[in-house]
């Protein structure tokens, strides 16, 4: 993957980079570069920064959601998982797709887990610590009358050692 702390942030809440992403048919692992547009709500990915051949883009949506893969998944560390969830209107369902993408380190994968959530909350996220257990909360919502009180949580969590940017 590319040198650490490549990460190149856009206004408001968009970031470009390289992940590692595992396709949907072939289990294999491919380095792409990323671009989060948040006018669009759209992470889409090119084989590389020149971003000329566009290879896909997840389409992100309030029922949208993120998961931090806390172990090494198939060899790989610092996973986590993008699912949405769409219509489709011809069979009269709903389809959910699970994307699984490996980032470089820790804090670039925090960032990008922290900028999606922007995204499909519509408000910037905040890194709380849960005093309880070793882990830090993801939210949106907060009222520091106190020492730490969380109205809203988004139900993710990371383990501490995570060095939270």
């Amino acid at each position: 993957m590319t040198e650490p702390d490549s990460l190149q942030l856009q206004y408001p809440y968009g970031l470009n980079g390289y992940l590692i992403k595992r396709g949907h048919w072939v289990k294999s692992w491919r380095e792409r570069y990323f671009t989060l547009i948040p006018q669009t709500k759209t992470l889409k990915y090119f084989i590389d920064s020149a971003q000329i051949h566009l290879k896909g883009e997840i389409l992100l949506n309030d029922s949208s959601f993120v998961d931090i893969i806390n172990e090494s998944y198939e060899s790989h560390s610092n996973v986590f998982s993008i699912t949405t969830t769409s219509d489709d209107h011809l069979n009269n369902q709903t389809v959910s797709t699970t994307t699984y993408l490996a980032a470089n380190n820790i804090k670039e994968m925090n960032s990008w887990i922290a900028a999606i959530l922007e995204v499909i909350y519509h408000s910037p996220i905040v890194f709380l610590p849960n005093i309880w257990n070793d882990t830090f909360y993801l939210t949106t919502d907060i009222n520091i009358t106190t020492n730490l009180c969380v109205e809203k949580n988004l139900g993710t969590t990371i383990p501490i050692d995570s060095h939270i940017v």
